[in-house]
């Protein structure tokens, strides 16, 4: 089904705003792969990506969510609300699905120092890690890389 700023945007525009194909199937999880072999190269056992490339190049996810994964999982946190109720904030989210004491990756780029704070605060990381530029590059260089570059300049408020 459309989203209604989908169905206004097409009832106002010829040209038709469609969302991103899907990822083919089974490459979500080749991409994991190749994050978790970033993990482990760089001594993380936990990253927490939040750059609209990474979210859709290893979650197939929109920007404005977080992708916290581990050697297990991938597992997408959303900031959503009820009717009439303040966003939940994500980074809180992001931290209450990870171990204290955890080695964190993060892209350095794409969180703000207040954020960073409260995931250090929460998780008291036994090491913390901007592993932002191997990720840029790892995406980048693949075939079926999307398109988007990461830009250091922009960054995600704690939510």
């Amino acid at each position: 089904m459309l989203g209604r700023a989908l169905m206004e945007s097409l009832m106002h525009d010829d040209t038709p705003v469609l969302p991103p194909a899907p990822p083919p199937r089974g490459a979500l999880a080749m991409r994991q792969m190749a994050l978790r072999a970033i993990m482990d190269g760089r001594g993380v056992d936990s990253v927490i990506l939040s750059a609209p490339a990474s979210l859709a190049h290893y979650g197939g996810m929109a920007p404005g969510e977080l992708l916290v994964v581990t050697a297990q999982a991938a597992q997408p946190v959303a900031a959503f609300a009820g009717e009439g109720d303040p966003p939940w904030p994500f980074w809180p989210g992001a931290a209450g699905l990870l171990r204290r004491g955890c080695r964190l990756g993060y892209e350095g780029g794409w969180i703000d120092a207040d954020a960073l704070a409260l995931l250090v605060a929460r998780l008291a990381p036994a090491g913390l890690l901007d592993i932002g530029p191997e990720v840029e590059r790892q995406i980048g260089s693949g075939a079926d890389a999307l398109p988007g570059a990461l830009s250091a300049g922009r960054r995600v408020s704690p939510g």
